[in-house]
């Protein structure tokens, strides 16, 4: 290991799951870093106490990439998380889960923004349609049901509606 100015030293170790290459302070791995995974994914970023924490970039081995907050190992914060499909998402993570508040960027052109929970849309949200139309209301697992106002961009105009399980059922 070489010594550097603030007290970290740079090596590299070899370990059961992988390959470290990066700082170490008090002979554990802590700063800044790569980790090379048997699998084939590659994390980039800040380390401590020998797991990513703080800011980095998970690349995985079937091209999809996160980058964004880490928490003892787990994607916890914020972060962007980029699909092999082109779709792209924008938000909270918690435990490894995306929960909280984010957006989709779909590779469709659609955009839905609004609450989640593990992975799914739950609660308040919103979904941009290409076209122009807008859903603004309630979604649970992950389709639109309750309640909502939905604009109609040809008619320039919204409409209160009630939806359940995906489905428009009457406008109200």
């Amino acid at each position: 290991m070489e010594d550097s100015k603030n007290g970290y030293k740079k090596g590299e170790l070899i370990l059961s799951n992988g390959k470290y290459i990066g700082e170490f302070y008090n002979n554990i791995i802590n700063g800044i870093g790569v980790f090379l995974y048997n699998s084939g994914n590659k994390y980039e970023g800040q380390f401590k106490n020998g797991l990513p924490d703080g800011k980095g970039t998970l690349y995985f081995n079937n091209k999809e990439k996160y980058i964004g907050d880490f928490k003892n190992g787990i994607m916890d914060g914020k972060g962007i998380y980029f699909y092999i499909s082109g779709d792209k998402y924008e938000g909270d993570y918690h435990c490894n889960k995306i929960e909280g508040f984010g957006k989709f960027y779909y590779s469709n052109g659609n955009i839905y923004e609004g609450e989640l929970k593990n992975g799914l849309k739950e609660g308040k949200g919103k979904y941009f349609f290409k076209s122009g139309n807008i859903y603004d209301g309630d979604w649970k697992n992950n389709k639109q049901h309750g309640n909502c106002n939905f604009y109609f961009k040809d008619k320039n105009s919204w409409e209160k509606q009630k939806w359940e399980n995906g489905q428009f059922i009457s406008n109200l």
